[in-house]
């Protein structure tokens, strides 16, 4: 203290992770919390300002398991900068071998910035957000957590690229197609 001085507390006005598309993206989870009872949800707000000009981009892709898709993996996990993050608690099984041990888990994302990310079978995921929701008035408290978890892991996710996000699909319906590109 007597080197460096009292600590002083300095208030970011705008955004300075997320640029646009990809804050809009992060805001477009906090809506997600619609489809959890209102004691499930976070308190406050956590809306992310949109004040950067900075280019970034949203690209998505679907795909099926095999040598194409095992060679994106392969040549996107030795990037430097780049993460590849499963919403998933574990590696997908379609991974191939050569890039499974660069795969993060959400909670292994999480605090950590990126230049690009990854996600792996987001839409899947999003469908399990947002798929029929009348069984949650019936006090089903476990289904109510585990969706708020799942918009937490998404939010997370989303976050975490500073450039570059990638949103793939493995194996998806049409519906899963529909809501990804939707979303």
């Amino acid at each position: 203290h007597s080197r460096i001085g009292t600590p002083t507390e300095y208030k970011l006005s705008a955004n300075l992770r997320s640029p646009e598309r990809i804050a809009e993206l992060v805001n477009r989870v906090w809506n997600l919390y619609a489809h959890v009872e209102k004691q499930e949800r976070p308190s406050g707000t956590g809306r992310a300002e949109i004040e950067d000009d900075a280019t970034d981009q949203v690209l998505y892709c679907s795909a099926k398991p095999g040598p194409d898709l095992d060679d994106l993996f392969n040549s996107l996990s030795l990037r430097e900068g780049l993460a590849l993050i499963t919403l998933d608690e574990a590696v997908p099984t379609y991974v191939p071998e050569r890039a499974r041990q660069t795969v993060l888990t959400v909670s292994e994302a999480k605090g950590l910035d990126f230049n690009a990310v990854c996600i792996l079978d987001g839409g899947r995921h999003l469908e399990r957000i947002i798929r029929d929701n009348s069984h949650l008035s019936s006090g089903n408290d476990i289904e109510g957590l585990r969706r708020r978890l799942a918009i937490d892991q998404l939010r997370v996710a989303l976050s975490r690229p500073t450039e570059r996000l990638f949103w793939i699909d493995i194996n998806a319906t049409d519906q899963i197609v529909r809501q990804s590109v939707g979303f």
